[in-house]
């Protein structure tokens, strides 16, 4: 039995003789704490290379009654329909409800929902805020770990959270890709994404070439940034936190301006991803973003040589995610 804050508790069971391990969450909003448990799982199985498993989800029930079948998530997770029929009860069951919040596939939906939420969020609504922090904690979290494998790669191991603003942070000029623009690196501490206080800030020389190398990246960043508050704490050092505020929502005003102009900067004939689109391939979110990965890698070494970051160290958490962190967070891990 573990438990988790606002009251989340999952029970572990592994029968030996079945050869089964069985998670149950249960609380207000137990999505999120599920996810974090099931991804130390799979850390734990994947030390044995070519141990066969087979991962079900029970059927959401019918009618209020629970029901006893369960589906496969590798079926699940690459069906083409909107629905799959429940043998039990003969009746079809949506397979986004199946998959909610466990994998790539279903992050706009959980975006859709903390957008909803947000605008209901109002002082004395604990429930709903509450559901705001967990899905917002549970998609920062799961953006960072699904570029994993990039990650884990010399060539793009670096601090991949970032805002970009145009040099002196007023405006951005009707042609971005010719105007100065800089970089400020994040904490990606889980439900806190912060700025770095000390560096991590970097002038992009050639905007133009950077941006069309990162835009299918910047898109997914701004898709979960958008809704990153400005969190004041420790780690922000003496800080005025209504200048903090200020500065904080009008960085993100000028990267959703940055991102809605993306299509027009980005010149994707250039691109491998437009050439891997053109012949049919699959795409891996994973190794679609590497190029922009490198480009991001590549940039912060010619700024920062000496790899300060500022301050960013990168984590490998329990549960298999690997975070860039600043002091004051990758403390928590160390303890």
């Amino acid at each position: 039995m573990l438990a988790y804050e606002q009251e989340h508790l999952a029970l572990v069971e592994a029968v030996k003789g079945d050869r089964y391990i069985k998670l149950t969450v249960r609380g207000a909003n137990p999505l999120n704490f599920f996810v974090l448990l099931r991804d130390g799982i799979e850390v734990t199985l994947s030390r044995f290379p070519g141990l066969d498993i087979q991962r079900t989800i029970p059927c959401l029930g019918h009618n209020g009654e629970p029901c006893t079948h369960e589906f496969d998530y590798h079926q699940l997770s690459k069906r083409k329909k909107a629905t799959i029929e429940c043998p039990e009860a003969e009746e079809d069951i949506s397979v986004a409800e199946l998959l909610y919040g466990l994998n790539f596939h279903t992050q706009n939906a959980v975006l859709e929902r903390i957008d909803e939420l947000e605008t209901k969020i109002v002082d004395g609504q604990e429930e709903i805020l509450n559901e705001f922090k967990n899905l917002l904690e549970l998609t920062q979290r799961e953006f960072t770990h699904v570029f994993r494998r990039e990650q884990a790669k010399i060539d793009s191991h670096c601090p991949n959270i970032f805002i970009l603003r145009p040099r002196g942070g007023k405006s951005w000029q009707k042609a971005i890709a010719g105007q100065k623009i800089d970089l400020q690196l994040y904490c990606q501490a889980p439900g806190c994404w912060h700025p770095t206080q000390a560096g991590g800030l970097y002038e992009i020389d050639e905007p133009a070439k950077w941006l069309r190398a990162t835009a299918p990246y910047i898109s997914k960043l701004f898709k979960v940034l958008r809704f990153a508050a400005p969190i004041i704490g420790p780690w922000l050092g003496v800080v005025d936190p209504k200048e903090y505020e200020a500065i904080y929502k009008n960085d993100l005003e000028l990267f959703k301006e940055l991102a809605e102009k993306l299509p027009e900067i980005q010149n994707t004939e250039d691109l491998e991803l437009a050439d891997r689109i053109t012949r049919g391939e699959d795409l891996d979110p994973e190794r679609a973003d590497g190029s922009a990965l490198r480009a991001l890698r590549q940039l912060l070494e010619e700024k920062d040589p000496q790899q300060h970051w500022g301050g960013l160290k990168k984590v490998l958490t329990p549960e298999g995610h690997y975070l860039w962190l600043c002091e004051h967070h990758t403390a928590e891990y160390k303890r």
